[in-house]
């Protein structure tokens, strides 16, 4: 059996399991998210969301999200998606949400955004195709396939 030299308590001495170290840690780095973002740590990704990252933020001011997506959504499912980010996150003015397929990088660009509006309560949603002719993403996402 594959055993750490690290006991659990001082009283009994016996190993612990690297499968019960790495479920321990894991719970660890959840709860240390959990108190930072409360309630970004409640958010729960929808199918074809493979990650919401808080890329900047200035307390009151703005936040910027990254959302990685596994294929193209709707304006109006990005849409839904910025509004329960929004309803998430810690409180601001401005808040713009950054999409990118599988494979993009964002330091190249977006393949389409989300912008709060706070005179109208809302989010104005753009998708900019030409993003991806030099951010390509995945093979599989490149124009005209995967939906």
């Amino acid at each position: 059996m594959n055993m750490l030299p690290i006991f659990a308590s001082s009283d009994v001495a016996r190993p612990i399991s690297r499968q019960s170290l790495f479920v321990y840690f894991s719970a660890l780095i959840m709860a240390c998210i959990a108190l930072a973002f409360p309630a970004l740590a409640e958010f729960r990704l929808e199918r074809g969301v493979r990650s919401v990252q808080l890329a900047q933020h200035q307390e009151g001011v703005k936040a910027v999200y990254y959302v990685m997506l596994e294929w193209r959504f709707k304006t109006g499912e990005l849409d839904t998606m910025a509004q329960r980010i929004k309803q998430a996150a810690p409180k601001t003015k401005q808040i713009l949400v950054l999409y990118f397929l599988r494979g993009m990088r964002p330091e190249l660009g977006a393949w389409a955004k989300s912008t709060y509006n706070p005179a109208f309560s809302s989010f104005e949603v753009e998708i900019n195709e030409a993003a991806t002719v030099d951010n390509p993403p995945d093979s599989d996402l490149r124009a005209n396939a995967g939906q």
